[in-house]
Formats: structure tokens, sequence, C-alpha cells
């Protein structure tokens, strides 16, 4: 499906499923992969080249590689521990999701889409360390 559109893939939605039993029935793939129904590949990157190309896998990747930078930066820079346990959460967070998402489609609800997004907007807050600083936040008391 990539090889067919590169840049915008197929359209996402409900079109992988169809896809693949026009590229069964080409003998593309096996005729038992397409007959298995899953709807997606279990593989968020392969998922968005087949779905929406190149652009796609930019943005997915973006999605986990920019707040994970950050993170990084935060981890490994000279800041509070405060602000380094929470860059260490983060960086876990976007790790996690990542691997996690060589084996499913994590981004597949809005149930799970919406905890990644607020769990990094929350450990991005307390990994600030101008956020911490004017808001007292402490570890230790």
């Amino acid at each position: 499906m990539f090889k067919q559109d590169p840049w915008l893939g197929n359209g996402g939605g409900d079109r992988f499923e169809g896809e693949l039993i026009l590229l069964a029935d080409k003998k593309v793939v096996s005729k038992s992969v397409a007959e298995q129904g899953f709807g997606e590949p279990h593989n968020d990157m392969l998922y968005m080249m087949a779905s929406y190309g190149i652009l796609g896998l930019i943005g997915l990747v973006l999605i986990y590689l920019t707040p994970g930078y950050i993170f990084a930066r935060r981890l490994i820079g000279a800041y509070s521990l405060e602000v380094r346990i929470a860059a260490a959460m983060g960086l876990v967070v976007c790790i996690g999701f990542l691997v996690f998402g060589f084996t499913e489609l994590m981004f597949r609800g809005m149930r799970t889409m919406s905890f990644y997004a607020v769990t990094t907007a929350w450990l991005l807050a307390l990994s600030d360390q101008a956020f911490t600083a004017r808001n007292d936040i402490a570890l230790t008391s």
C-alpha cells in the first residue's frame, strides 16, 4: 500500500482492510493474511505508512520524538531533582508508546491518544524548571 502512494498513503480510515483484500487478489500478499480481518497491521509505523504515507509517518515520529527530545534534555541537564524525575517519567512514556507501537496500534482509540497527550503535557509542565519554581513544587518537605 505504501508503494502505491508513498506520499499520502491510501487515505486511512477503514480502507486498510479493503486494500489488503485487493492486494491478496493480485497475489501481493497471501490470502490468509487478508482473511484474518484485523483491519490494521498491529504496528503504528506500518499503519501510518500504508494509510497516510510519508507525511503520516513523519507526523507519528514527531509525536514521539518532540516531547522525548525535550524530556531527554531536561533529564541530562543541570536541573533540580524534581525536574529530572518528571523528565525521566515523560521520557519513559514516550519510549514506551514508541516500543509498544511496534506490536499494537497505540493511537487506535481516542482514550489512548488522549492519555498520551494529557500525560505528556502534564509531565512537560512538571519538568519545566520555571513552572516548578513559580509554583513552589517540591517532592520533599
